[in-house]
């Protein structure tokens, strides 16, 4: 560390504020107990290999059903993907589909292919579930055609 910055070092006790953190307290309760900021006790918290717990929702009544903008907790991305709210936050709808279907999460190297191409159509008849390789190999054919200008 430079000379020049020294003076401005906060030495933490990161122990005793990962105690603190695990019996409860939020990270703004800690900074301001501390007089450091929320990013500086964050950095603290990673030093001790603390995970961080999600934020809490905002209790009241303009949350969730209660809020009169509520659609229902399922919105349309840009890409033609479907977003539900879920309790782990929003995650693709089609996902969420396949893992009902099959019981279990689904594994880093699944996808789930959508039979008629259309990306807003998550009936279970219309899902499959492929690894990625066997996607790429579904889809390979159509991209070579796509990019030689031939038809299939």
């Amino acid at each position: 560390m430079a000379k020049h910055n020294a003076e401005r070092v906060v030495a933490l006790p990161d122990a005793e504020i990962a105690a603190r953190y695990g019996a409860g307290e939020t990270i703004a309760e800690l900074a301001a107990a501390y007089g450091v900021s929320r990013p500086t006790l964050a950095k603290a918290l990673g030093r001790e290999g603390v995970q961080r717990r999600p934020a809490k929702q905002r209790p009241g009544r303009m949350c969730g059903e209660a809020n009169p903008s509520w659609k229902g907790g399922r919105r349309r991305r840009s890409d033609g993907y479907w977003l539900v709210c879920t309790d782990e936050g929003d995650r693709l709808e089609h996902r969420v589909v396949m893992e009902k279907l099959i019981g279990r999460r689904l594994r880093n190297d699944e996808i789930v292919h959508h039979r008629d191409g259309n990306k807003g159509n998550n009936d279970p008849a219309n899902l499959e579930l492929m690894t990625q390789s066997e996607h790429a190999r579904h889809h390979a054919p159509d991209m070579h055609a796509a990019r030689y200008g031939y038809d299939r």
